[in-house]
C-alpha cells in the first residue's frame, strides 16, 4: 500500500502496514508517494533535532525483526506474541511525539530561521495534516476511542517580559477563569485537548474580512505557563496572536479572541529591520 500518498495520509493500524509506515517514516523506503529520506536522515528538514531521532531507527528495527519472529495470523508462542506487543508499544512511544511536532510543524516560514515542512512533505512521510479526519492515536498498539476536540474556545493571556520573551497561560471558560491579572484561575486544558496551538501575523485585522485571515502557526504550548521567544527582527512589533485548541487527532478547535501583544525590544533596542 502506498505510505504517504496524498494529504489525508493515515497511519495504519494492522502490523505488516504499521511496519512498512514506520520504515518510511524512519528512512524512506521507496514506496509510491514515499519519503526518499525519512526522519532519521532528513531530520532537520522536518523540523526535529537529532537527539530527538537517534532512537528511531533501533525501535523500528526492533519491531520488525518482533513481526518476522510473530507473523500476524500464525501461531506462535505467547513469549513472542508479548515481545511482538511490547516492541509495537515502544515503537509509538518513541514515534508519537515526533508525528505530532511534524504534524504541527508551520507549512510555510513565517520568520528567518524557523523551518517549513510543507503539506507534501509531511505526507510524504505518512504524518496526517491538519484538515485530515484521520487520527494520529490510530497507531497505538492499543485501540481506543480517540477524544473529541474542545468545542470550547480557550482564553489566552499574554504577557511581555523581557528581550523579545513572552508568556502564555492559557485556560478556558468552562475551568471557571477569573481574569488576565488573576494567577488563581484555571489553566488547565480541556478534555480532548493535548495542546494549545497559537498563531499570528502582524498585520491588523481588516475590517469587513475574516479577522484570522493570515494567521500562520506560531508554537504549540502543552502547559502553562509557558515562555516563547520571538526572533530579534520583530522586537518592537505589534503582533495579532489567537489560538485553537489541538486534539491528539491534530484535529483544530474553535478560534480565541485574537490578542494584540507588542513585542519586547531586544535589550531595550527596537531591532526590527
Amino acid at each position: 500500500m502506498p505510505v504517504g500518498k496524498g494529504s489525508n495520509s493515515v497511519i495504519p493500524t494492522k502490523q505488516t502496514d504499521l511496519l512498512l509506515w514506520a520504515q518510511n517514516f524512519a528512512s524512506g523506503n521507496g514506496q509510491a508517494g514515499g519519503a526518499a529520506n525519512g526522519v532519521t536522515l532528513g531530520y532537520a528538514q522536518y523540523n526535529l533535532a537529532y537527539s530527538q531521532i537517534y532512537s528511531v531507527q533501533p525501535v523500528v528495527n526492533t519491531y520488525a525483526a518482533a513481526l518476522t519472529a510473530a507473523p500476524p495470523g500464525r501461531r506462535t508462542t505467547e513469549a513472542l506474541a508479548a515481545a511482538k506487543t511490547v516492541a509495537q508499544k515502544n515503537m509509538m512511544l518513541v514515534l508519537r511525539p515526533l508525528i505530532q511536532q511534524v504534524a504541527n510543524s508551520p507549512e510555510v516560514a513565517f520568520f528567518s530561521g524557523q523551518v517549513a515542512v510543507s503539506r507534501q512533505m509531511k505526507a510524504n512521510i505518512g504524518v496526517p495534516t491538519h484538515d485530515t479526519d484521520k487520527t494520529v492515536a490510530g497507531a497505538n498498539a492499543v485501540a481506543r476511542t480517540p477524544r473529541k476536540v474542545p468545542d470550547s474556545a480557550p482564553e489566552i493571556f499574554l504577557r511581555p517580559i523581557d528581550n523579545l520573551t513572552m508568556e502564555v497561560r492559557y485556560g478556558w471558560s468552562g475551568a471557571g477563569l477569573r481574569s488576565s491579572n488573576s494567577l488563581k484561575r484555571s489553566e488547565a486544558k480541556p478534555y480532548g485537548a493535548v495542546a494549545l496551538v497559537l498563531f499570528v501575523k502582524f498585520t491588523a485585522p481588516v475590517a469587513g474580512r475574516d479577522p484570522y485571515d493570515g494567521m500562520v502557526l506560531l508554537d504549540s504550548f502543552s502547559k502553562s505557563p509557558q515562555t516563547y521567544e520571538f526572533p530579534a527582527n520583530v522586537g518592537g512589533s505589534t503582533a495579532y496572536i489567537a489560538g485553537k485548541w489541538v486534539s491528539a487527532k491534530s484535529e483544530y478547535g474553535k478560534w480565541s479572541e485574537i490578542k494584540t501583544f507588542v513585542v519586547p525590544m531586544q535589550g531595550g533596542v527596537q531591532t526590527r529591520a
